[in-house]
C-alpha cells in the first residue's frame, strides 16, 4: 500500500486560524475519500503557520471498477422523464432492466465504473481541497483571480514516493506540484529534495521546524520552566499558548523587563496590553503579585541581547499611551461621561447608547424594587454604567471595558457595590465565567441583558441559522445563568411588555412580537 504527502506553503496563517484549518483539511480528505469510494488506512493533518498538508497512508496504486444501481423512473412514467434518464446517462432502453420495488416498478440502470489510477483522484483531490477550502477572509496576490488565505509559494506532492505530475490553475496561472519543500523561513530558506513522509519530517526537523503543534506547544512551556525557571502555574494568561504555538515553527523563549515606572498601572490594564496587543505572557509569583517582566515567543534562534530590547521598546510605548489615558481620563469624573454617550449610536434602529442607558435605568429600578434591593443604587450603577465608553483608555482598549469604568467610579467614591455591578456586569462572556454573588450587580446584568434580547426581538432582529451577530444567543445564555445563580423568579412577559414601551417613548417604530417566541428562544438554550 501506498503513502500520499502534501503540502501547502503559503505566507504565514494567521495563528488563531491554523488549528481550524487543520480540522476542516482532515474533514475534507475523509469527505473525498468517501466520495470516490477510495480505501485509506490513516490520514495525519500537518499544520504551522507556513504549511497546511496532510500524508494519507495504505492507498492503492487503482480504484478498482465498480458497478453502480441506479434508480430510474416508474415503467409507467412520463416519455419525457424516461427518455432524459436515458440521455442523463447516455444509455438506451434496452440497457434498462425492470426492478419492482414496493407496489410499483421502474427502470433500473448498472453502470460500470471503470478503475481509475489513484494518482489522477489524488490531483483531483488537491484541487478541490483548494477550491473549495473556507476561510474566515482570503485574498488575492499578484493578478490572480484565485483566493487562499494568504499567497501560496508552493505546491509539494508525493504519492508512491515519486512527484505526482499536476498543476493548479491560480486563474491566470498554473502552480504546478513540487518535490520539494523549505525549511524554516530564516535560518534554511533553501529548498529540500523529499521523498516520503519519513525523510520530510527528518529534514524539516533539521531544519528548525516542529511539525507538531503540540510538540511546539510543550517546547514552549519547557523552555518557560526549565530556562528561565518560571512556574507554569504563575503565568496569567496561560490559555494564549494555543495561539503562540501556531505563531512560530520554531519557538524561542525570551524575557524582557518593564518598565516600573509602569508597575502602578492596574494589573488588568498591564495584562491586556500584553495578551491583546503584543502577544506576551505576564507573570506573577506565589503572592499573586504581577512581576515586572513579560515573556514572549520569538520565531529566530539568534537570541541577540537587541531583538530583547526592540520588544521592550515596543512594550514601553504601548504602556506610555495606557498611562496617559489613566492619567488624562481622571481629570473628569466618570459621570462627567455620561452625556457623551450621545455621539455613540447602539444601533441604528435603537437610538444612543444614552438612549439604551436611559431605560436601563428604568429596567435596573423596576428589578430592584421587584427584587427588594436599593433601587437608588440600582439606578446609579445603571446611570455609570456605559460611561467608561467615552473615556480615551477604553477607546483605546476596549477589552477593559466594565474594569475601567469599575476603578473610575472606586477613585470618584462611589459606593463599592456600584463599583462592583459597572465592572462585572458584562459577564458572563463565556461559559467558563463565573458570576458575581452581589445581587446589585446580577440586577444590572439582567437590566442589560433583558434591554439587548428584547429590544432586538423587537426589531424583528434574530439569530438565523448560524449567524448570531448581535450575540443574542449568548445573551439568553446569560439571562438564565444570572437567574439560575441568584435563584430569582421574574416574570419575563411583564419586562418583554415594560422594554416594548420603554422603546415607543423613544418614538421608534415596533413590531408586535409574541412574548411566546421570545420565551420559547430562551427555553431553547436552557435545554
Amino acid at each position: 500500500m501506498n503513502e500520499f504527502l502534501f503540502e501547502i506553503y503559503s505566507e504565514e496563517i494567521p495563528a488563531k486560524m491554523v488549528d481550524a484549518a487543520g480540522h476542516q483539511l482532515h474533514s475534507l480528505l475523509v469527505k473525498f475519500f468517501e466520495r470516490v469510494s477510495l480505501s485509506y488506512d490513516s490520514i495525519e493533518v500537518i499544520t504551522t503557520c507556513h504549511r497546511l498538508g496532510a500524508v494519507v497512508s495504505g492507498l492503492p496504486d487503482k480504484k478498482s471498477s465498480t458497478i453502480q444501481t441506479i434508480k430510474g423512473p416508474h415503467i409507467q412514467g412520463p416519455e419525457n422523464a424516461i427518455q432524459g434518464f436515458l440521455k442523463t446517462h447516455n444509455i438506451q432502453l434496452n440497457d434498462c432492466y425492470i426492478k419492482k420495488k414496493g407496489a410499483s416498478s421502474y427502470y433500473f440502470y448498472d453502470a460500470l465504473s471503470p478503475a481509475i489510477d489513484t494518482s489522477t483522484l489524488l490531483i483531483e483531490c488537491i484541487h478541490e481541497i483548494l477550491t473549495s477550502f473556507v476561510w474566515p477572509k482570503s485574498m488575492k496576490w499578484a493578478d490572480h483571480d484565485f483566493a487562499w488565505i494568504r499567497p501560496i509559494h508552493n505546491i509539494l506532492a508525493i504519492f508512491k514516493k515519486q512527484l505526482l505530475k499536476g498543476a493548479f490553475n491560480l486563474g491566470n496561472k498554473n502552480i504546478y506540484f513540487t518535490s520539494y519543500t523549505k525549511g524554516h523561513r530564516f535560518s534554511f530558506p533553501e529548498k529540500v529534495n523529499i521523498t516520503s513522509f519519513e525523510e520530510y519530517k527528518i529534514e524539516l526537523a533539521k531544519r528548525d521546524v516542529i511539525l507538531s503543534s503540540e510538540e511546539r506547544k510543550k517546547y514552549i512551556l519547557d523552555q518557560i520552566s526549565n530556562e528561565l525557571n518560571i512556574p507554569i502555574p504563575n503565568l496569567l494568561n496561560y490559555d494564549l499558548i494555543d495561539e503562540l504555538k501556531n505563531l512560530v515553527e520554531y519557538p524561542v523563549i525570551a524575557k524582557g523587563q518593564i518598565d516600573l515606572t509602569y508597575m502602578k498601572l492596574p494589573s488588568e490594564i498591564l495584562v491586556t496590553v500584553m495578551r491583546v496587543h503584543q502577544k506576551y505572557f505576564a507573570v506573577q509569583n506565589d503572592t499573586k503579585e504581577l512581576l515586572p517582566i513579560f515573556i514572549t515567543v520569538l520565531n529566530n534562534k539568534s537570541l541577540h541581547p537587541q531583538i530583547i530590547k526592540g520588544h521592550e521598546a515596543v512594550l514601553h510605548s504601548r504602556l506610555f499611551d495606557a498611562f496617559y489615558y489613566w492619567r488624562n481620563d481622571q481629570e473628569k469624573k466618570l459621570e462627567e461621561y455620561v452625556s457623551g454617550l450621545n455621539t455613540i449610536i447602539y444601533h441604528h434602529q435603537l437610538g444612543t447608547l444614552k438612549e439604551k442607558t436611559n431605560r436601563l435605568i428604568n429596567i435596573s429600578n423596576k428589578l430592584a424594587k421587584e427584587l427588594d434591593v436599593n433601587s437608588e443604587k440600582a439606578k446609579r450603577a445603571a446611570f455609570l454604567s456605559k460611561a467608561d465608553l467615552k473615556t480615551g483608555m477604553v477607546y483605546e482598549f476596549p477589552e477593559l471595558q466594565g474594569i475601567i469604568g469599575s476603578y473610575y467610579a472606586e477613585k470618584n467614591q462611589e459606593d463599592k457595590d456600584i463599583c462592583q455591578a459597572i465592572r462585572d456586569h458584562y459577564l458572563p462572556l463565556g461559559p467558563k465565567d463565573n458570576l458575581s454573588s452581589h445581587l446589585l450587580t446580577t440586577i444590572l446584568a439582567l437590566a442589560d441583558k433583558l434591554d439587548i434580547l428584547f429590544s432586538f426581538f423587537s426589531m424583528n432582529i434574530r439569530p438565523t441559522g448560524s449567524k448570531d451577530l448581535y450575540g443574542l444567543r449568548r445573551t439568553a445564555l446569560g439571562i438564565i445563568r444570572h437567574l439560575f445563580n441568584q435563584k430569582i423568579h421574574i416574570d419575563l412577559n411583564n419586562y418583554l411588555t415594560y422594554v416594548h414601551h420603554l422603546l415607543s417613548e423613544q418614538s421608534i417604530n415596533l413590531l408586535n412580537i409574541e412574548s411566546d417566541h421570545v420565551k420559547s428562544f430562551l427555553y431553547d438554550r436552557l435545554i
